[in-house]
């Protein structure tokens, strides 16, 4: 008897170790976060690495894009390709997306789009840099919304609150307004961020009955 009871207590320590924690409610909303969260958690280092790689490279593409714009292209110049389906055509704005708040007085853009713009990036770099909760797709989507958004705030205080935009595409009457690889990488991040938004819940059910039948086997 003695024998036996020394066997199992050398075996459960083993157990413990691969043993799913117990928490409060299984079936419970947060305990499907709990699992969800720790399935898709990334290293520090890891995450600090790809939030630099994927700013630096939006910046960059976005700044190189707009240096050649500023020397190839002249205000005013349209080069249309594909049948006018893409056009380049250079334009220097004072507003945000589309234009939009370009005929605020000077005073309230610099406030609204390099002020409080330059807070919220600074805010969200932070956040994506040291948030253990974030999934690696949610790491890309924020960092690539933040180096769009960076890209656009150089501009601004470079060319005294102007952005240089160069590209136009649609079909016929049906155009976008003129933008450049910053907003292309706002766009992408957002689309990925609604996407991401409205798979997750379907993504947590599987992974905690995975954890969950795992638990129960032990």
């Amino acid at each position: 008897m003695l024998h036996k009871d020394n066997k199992v207590a050398r075996i459960e320590p083993v157990l413990n170790k691969y043993r799913t924690p117990k928490l409060a409610s299984k079936s419970s909303d947060g305990y499907i976060e709990t699992i969800y969260r720790r399935e898709c958690r990334m290293s520090a280092a890891r995450r600090i690495f790809l939030v630099l790689l994927v700013n630096a490279a939006c910046i960059v593409c976005d700044q190189a894009t707009k240096l050649v714009a500023q020397r190839y292209l002249q205000p005013g110049a349209i080069f249309s390709f594909a049948g006018d389906v893409f056009r380049l055509q250079y334009a220097e704005n004072t507003g945000a997306f589309l234009s939009v708040g370009a005929s605020l007085p000077e005073s309230w853009r610099h406030i609204t789009f390099t002020v409080l713009v330059g807070i919220f990036l600074a805010a969200l770099f932070l956040y994506t840099i040291f948030s253990s909760t974030l999934a690696p797709s949610q790491i890309f989507c924020l960092s690539l919304l933040c180096g769009g958004g960076l890209g656009n705030l150089i501009d601004r205080i470079v060319y005294d609150g102007r952005v240089v935009d160069f590209l136009n595409i649609g079909i016929g009457p049906l155009r976008t307004g003129i933008f450049n690889v910053a907003d292309m990488a706002i766009t992408a991040a957002a689309i990925l961020l609604a996407l991401h938004a409205l798979r997750q819940p379907d993504e947590k059910i599987p992974i905690a009955q995975n954890h969950t039948r795992s638990a129960q086997k032990l």
